[in-house]
């Protein structure tokens, strides 16, 4: 799941189809690439392309979703999500603020937004 950040100038990328590959990020052209996080996969831009999420897995075999702030490197996961098992696609809405899930395990059609802490 390569995906383009926000200005167009790098696309963030993980090397294989997993949650422990990392996430790499390479200018369009083919440089300038360089590893974001050590673990991870499938991820997604922040709006402002400030930060990278992408997914973990904990050692509990569950999701998790890592944040990486790519000025510092950085890296936050988003605590007490509720996720069981791996293979959730999230995303981040464009003010930044919410993010959105879905359960790769349940059945049902069912979506999460979460909001942060007030």
């Amino acid at each position: 799941m390569p995906r383009w950040s926000p200005d167009g100038r790098w696309i963030a990328f993980a090397p294989d189809r997993s949650d422990v590959g990392g996430i790499f990020e390479v200018a369009p052209d083919g440089t300038g690439e360089r590893r974001v996080s050590d673990t991870g996969g499938w991820p997604v831009w922040w709006p402002d392309g400030s930060r990278v999420g992408h997914t973990v897995l904990g050692f509990d075999g569950l999701q998790r979703i890592g944040v990486v702030d790519r000025a510092s490197g950085s890296r936050v996961e988003v605590p007490r999500l509720p996720v069981v098992g791996p293979g959730s696609p999230f995303d981040i809405s464009p003010d930044g603020r919410y993010l959105v899930m879905t359960d790769g395990t349940t059945l049902a059609s069912e979506v999460w937004l979460l909001e942060p802490n007030r």
